[in-house]
């Protein structure tokens, strides 16, 4: 099994060409998307939203090495920001949505968006989190 390794242990081109790679496929998901929104499920700021996600995520590994900690904990406030946005929407968005789940006395559409509900109330609270250790912990 392989084993974690942190951003610190990597060098700083390995966290550029890792970093690039993400925000890569991030940027080709945006662009594939607003080339063609109405193939899109969902609306299209539901889409740019993950595909924003990815674009963060590969410029705070890229940059890890040449940002101050602060500027990097603001970064993954932005990516979580994202992150909540997704499960946001499938919570409290309005129309239906082609999920379902079954729990003990509920099933179909309602347990579906519960479920996300508690998702996107998780990705929120370490936003806050994320957000008050950049203001008070992060290095100016």
């Amino acid at each position: 099994m392989p084993r974690y390794r942190s951003l610190e242990t990597l060098s700083s081109g390995q966290k550029v060409l890792t970093g690039s790679a993400m925000g890569l496929v991030g940027l080709i998901v945006l662009v594939l998307m607003l080339a063609n929104p109405e193939k899109l499920r969902v609306p299209t700021w539901v889409g740019l939203s993950a595909a924003i996600a990815f674009i963060i995520a590969g410029s705070a590994v890229a940059l890890h090495s040449f940002i101050s900690r602060r500027a990097y904990l603001w970064c993954m406030v932005g990516l979580l920001a994202t992150m909540t946005s997704v499960p946001a929407w499938i919570a409290i968005g309005p129309g239906q949505r082609s999920c379902t789940a079954s729990i003990p006395l509920l099933s179909g559409e309602l347990p579906c968006r519960l479920a996300f509900a508690v998702g996107a109330l998780v990705c929120l609270s370490l936003c806050v989190a994320a957000a008050r250790e950049a203001s008070k912990r992060g290095e100016a």
